[in-house]
């Protein structure tokens, strides 16, 4: 668990009190990456962007943070990609050179060289990120499929505040804010907002999949990863036997557990008795 925050100005003009707001929103989150912390600004004072990181993958390896190693592309990440080690070898065979053993560095790559739709399924991760192109004021807001990772967002007077959770944008923004009683009422019907909305008037959740992205003065919301049944709606239409499925749910865990045991340092588990616990620990 690490933290993202930053604040952007859509029209490119310097924000007032850029400094101390992005300072308080990175305190607001030292709970969530207690291990370091870096800020940039950028000349214009139009951009704010922090990270705070909780290491897991290589932790006695520091970073600077938010990452970059072109000093014009920055990411400030939360999240694991379980697969980096199998990324980061088919970044040297294209002549890469890395500086560190962390997945932040490798999902660095991965942004740069994204050049269509469908690129984060060779991903195996959980993931919230901001990724900002300095040349051309663009920022690029995502979220995992599944929604592990969150992204909180909110717009006002000219510039969007963005956190991965909703307290540092209340403290950093100018407005008073007030609760939005509809989405009040959900949350206690359903333990939950409607997609994308949260208690809050005008802060928005990113729905999970999606990428958020600010360029020119305009903002984009696009579907970055979808859920793909199609291969086993087919392969359950064959009416597999229990064996073959088993087998396969067999083959499937073990490589997915195995990808997530952390490698730099011990760990624990717990065991509840119940039928998730079980598996996993097996």
């Amino acid at each position: 668990m690490c933290g993202i925050s930053g604040i952007i100005s859509l029209k490119n003009k310097p924000i007032k009190n850029l400094k101390s707001k992005i300072e308080t929103m990175t305190k607001l989150l030292v709970h969530r990456g207690p291990d370091y912390s870096g800020v940039y600004i950028n000349l214009k004072k139009s951009f704010a962007l922090s990270n705070n990181r909780l290491s897991i993958v290589s932790p006695k390896e520091k970073i600077n943070l938010p990452f970059t190693k072109d000093n014009n592309h920055f990411l400030s990440f939360n999240g694991e990609i379980y697969n980096y080690s199998d990324l980061k070898k088919k970044f040297k065979k294209k002549g890469i050179k890395f500086a560190s053993n962390t997945d932040t560095e490798v999902f660095w790559h991965h942004l740069r060289s994204l050049k269509k739709k469908g690129g984060f399924d060779k991903l195996n991760g959980m993931w919230a990120y901001a990724f900002y192109n300095q040349k051309k004021h663009k920022l690029d807001l995502g979220r995992d499929l599944l929604g592990e990772r969150h992204i909180f967002y909110y717009l006002e007077s000219g510039n969007l505040y963005f956190s991965s959770e909703v307290k540092p944008i209340i403290y950093a923004s100018n407005k008073k804010h007030e609760f939005n009683d509809l989405n009040l009422v959900e949350a206690w019907r359903y333990n939950s907002c409607s997609n994308g909305r949260t208690l809050i008037k005008g802060v928005f959740k990113l729905e999970p999949g999606y990428r958020l992205t600010i360029n020119k003065s305009k903002i984009s919301k696009v579907i970055e990863q979808e859920i793909l049944l199609k291969k086993w709606i087919t392969f359950f239409k064959r009416n597999p036997n229990d064996k073959e499925v088993f087998k396969i749910f067999k083959n499937m865990i073990k490589t997915e557990v195995a990808l997530r045991v952390p490698k730099d340092v011990n760990f624990f588990s717990t065991l509840s008795g119940g039928l998730d616990s079980t598996i996993l620990v097996s």
